[in-house]
């Protein structure tokens, strides 16, 4: 009986190990797919030694895998770490797609050593092991397809807890501290650890975060580090990521902003706009999930399977209470899977350990890609995910509270008169922070409505306007001329365009391994252009015409730093060769970001970060002498108006970017946009009464749209 069952445990593992090659390896080892892209520029950036201040901003991101010549994709490396790019640097000696396949077969070492470490820490066989691995069917699939990490994060997860139960606890807590470097959701176990009382691994855990924080600000710089600790993080733990209105998130953050907060183009039909419901709701099922656990765990370190039983019930958790989580964070569920089906086989309860593996199982499988029709209709089906992984905890759970105390004695214990309050007080505290945060962002009356997730760069004509976007694989240029939508696109990205005036006509950054000013003709009838091109300018970035249309104004990048160039479009000559009608006005010590011309186009104001911290400077366009014209906290984004009479911008204010004006005639400088959420790239109407900028409130993090505002005198 023994030999047969083992035969038939070998089967299962032999046919799910043929699904996970035929499903998951086999494609994503003919494929390069995404997210593996965004590690793999990010790596070769770091690699050259290239500037990564910017690393954060999409289009500049995107320009850079351009130049890498990686095939067209839309390629982020927001909300990621930094250090999420140190594993793939070894492995940009090789091509994109070898460096994945290096990258896949790490990942089967990985699967290894998480298959042994669990071995030695549980009763279960490697053949059972290896079963309950492969039932995560959809995290291993897209994890492998994309080319994650999060099977790393696996790996240090569980030497964590093996070192943890070998008593080499401040060890332990250096593992944890790695892997929150990697991905953040790992940096909650200090809750865990704090209510066991187990000092050593707290400090090791934040021993170990100190140290790779000034790691971090030596390899890559103190700006980097600033721009993710208080612009991106922030909203990353609040669920402001790509959209974070979509349910395929399979989190309560992103089902209970889709039920009660209004957003004209992710969410335009919640089923009520109350942002008092949707933060008194979020608060109490993130209390719910949180407070009942950490007061069912033992306050102290218990010995055996028991420990190993709440060390993955509190994995489920983080993984419940995490904004954001994709299907292959689902990987590290594993742990949860194999010590609680051990924990359960050891006390000989086969039902409950039947129910852990179903929902385990359950929580893995890709029901919403199965039956996409039936997902669309019935929406829970596409929440599959959640609902499952929920009803693991919830056995889990109950598992506990089984081994403890009986309730009675426990809510008439000391610790349910400490618990309660507790609970209520993160419900009262999450509440208020959830709903300030929301009513912030409701800037919503002067949205122009696009249809894209993000609209960004607007030039205004008193025509049109156009924007840069991006749609399927690409960036393209959108055209808005009163309520009538259109796009142009080349079959590659298209940032920044331009208008030229007194024609229909705009210069606009063709991207690609060097960069490329080209001529598009917007009232051409063909919107998908494939060549050739009228190109003005090789390698050169962000053209802007002088509003006599003499002057083109572009960025050229020296190892990542931008350089500000001229040219002159009235000096062309077949005598004259490009570089004698091209002048370098700012050097790449500068590293400029943003430029615009003065009202008479005898002044350029530009924005640059030669000292780290971005900040708004003004040059002749025949001098070389600059001045900084801003102080106080980062700048950009500059734009004067026609009339020559102010100045409108973004200032840096508490880890957000807001639009200030300030008139030329005065110091006086006046804030038009607040809340917790970016106002960038304005661009004045002709008439210098309104302002056109692109903004991400209530949308994922950068990914703006545009807005209109009226500025009075």
């Amino acid at each position: 009986m023994p030999t047969r069952r083992a035969s038939i445990e070998i089967l299962i593992l032999a046919v799910l190990i043929a699904v996970f090659a035929w499903r998951s390896f086999v494609p994503a080892w003919r494929t390069l797919n995404t997210d593996f892209p965004s590690y793999y520029v990010a790596a070769s950036l770091f690699t050259r030694g290239d500037s990564l201040s910017r690393v954060y901003d999409w289009m500049w991101f995107q320009r850079q895998k351009d130049h890498a010549g990686i095939e067209n994709r839309v390629v982020p490396f927001s909300p990621l770490t930094l250090y999420s790019a140190l594993p793939i640097v070894p492995l940009t000696l090789f091509q994109p797609l070898a460096a994945k396949r290096c990258w896949l077969i790490i990942n089967l070492f990985f699967l290894g050593v998480s298959v042994f470490a669990l071995h030695r820490i549980t009763n279960l066989s490697a053949v059972r092991i290896g079963i309950l691995m492969f039932l995560a069917i959809e995290p291993l699939q897209t994890h492998f397809l994309y080319g994650q990490l999060h099977i790393l994060v696996l790996v240090l997860l569980v030497l964590s807890l093996w070192l943890y139960l070998k008593d080499r606890s401040f060890a332990a807590g250096a593992m944890i501290a790695v892997a929150s470097a990697i991905k953040i959701y790992p940096i909650v176990f200090i809750a865990y650890f704090i209510r066991k009382r187990q000092w050593r691994v707290v400090a090791g855990i934040a021993i170990g975060v100190v140290l790779l924080a000034i790691l971090a600000i030596c390899l890559f710089g103190v700006q980097v580090n600033r721009t993710y600790l208080e612009e991106v993080l922030p909203r990353v733990i609040r669920g402001e990521v790509i959209d974070p209105y979509n349910l395929r998130w399979n989190s309560f953050t992103a089902v209970t902003r889709r039920l009660f907060v209004l957003e004209p183009e992710l969410n335009p039909q919640p089923v009520m706009n109350s942002p008092a419901g949707f933060a008194i709701l979020l608060a109490f099922i993130q209390a719910l999930l949180f407070v009942p656990l950490v007061w069912l765990i033992s306050s102290s370190r218990r010995q055996g399977e028991r420990e190993r039983l709440e060390y993955g019930t509190f994995l489920a958790a983080v993984l419940l209470l995490s904004a954001t989580p994709a299907s292959y964070h689902n990987v590290v569920l594993i742990i949860t899977g194999v010590v609680a089906v051990d924990f359960l086989v050891r006390g000989r309860r086969v039902r409950e350990a039947i129910f852990v593996v179903l929902a385990y199982a359950l929580a893995g499988l890709p029901v919403q890609r199965w039956m996409p029709s039936a997902a669309a209709t019935v929406p829970l089906l596409g929440l599959s995910r959640l609902m499952f992984t929920f009803g693991l905890f919830l056995i889990l759970l109950w598992v506990l509270a089984r081994h403890t105390e009986a309730w009675g004695g426990r809510l008439q214990s000391r610790s349910a008169l400490v618990v309660i309050p507790i609970f209520l007080v993160i419900v009262c505290v999450g509440a208020f922070a959830n709903a300030g945060h929301v009513k912030s962002e409701m800037n919503y009356d002067r949205l122009l409505r696009t249809g894209t997730l993000l609209a960004t760069d607007a030039v205004v004509t008193k025509e049109r306007i156009a924007f840069t976007t991006f749609q399927g694989s690409t960036y393209n240029v959108g055209i808005l001329a009163g309520n009538r939508l259109s796009f142009v696109a080349a079959g590659a990205d298209l940032f920044h365009p331009s208008f030229i005036p007194g024609s229909s006509e705009a210069f606009v950054e063709l991207a690609g391994p060097p960069s490329r000013i080209i001529r598009v003709d917007l009232n051409d009838e063909q919107r998908d252009f494939e060549g050739p091109f009228q190109v003005e300018v090789e390698n050169g970035e962000q053209p802007v015409v002088s509003p006599d249309g003499r002057w083109l104004m572009f960025v050229r990048e020296v190892r990542g730093r931008g350089s500000l160039w001229m040219k002159d479009l009235n000096a062309h000559n077949i005598l004259e060769s490009a570089g004698a009608i091209e002048r370098e006005v700012v050097t790449a010590d500068y590293d400029v970001l943003e430029a615009g011309f003065a009202g008479d186009a005898a002044g350029i104001i530009f924005a640059a970060q030669p000292r780290g911290e971005p900040a708004l400077f003004r040059v002749g366009r025949e001098s070389s002498a600059i001045a900084q014209i801003s102080s106080g906290s980062g700048s950009r984004y500059p734009a004067e108006s026609p009339d020559g009479l102010q100045i409108a911008y973004s200032r840096l204010r508490h880890g957000n970017w807001q639009i200030w004006v300030k008139r030329q005639d005065s110091a006086v400088e006046r804030q038009l946009t607040e809340g917790e959420c970016n106002s960038i790239s304005p661009a004045w109407t002709p008439d210098s009464k309104e302002l056109i900028y692109a903004t991400d409130c209530g949308r994922g993090v950068g990914l703006t749209a545009l807005a209109r505002m009226p500025v009075n005198y």
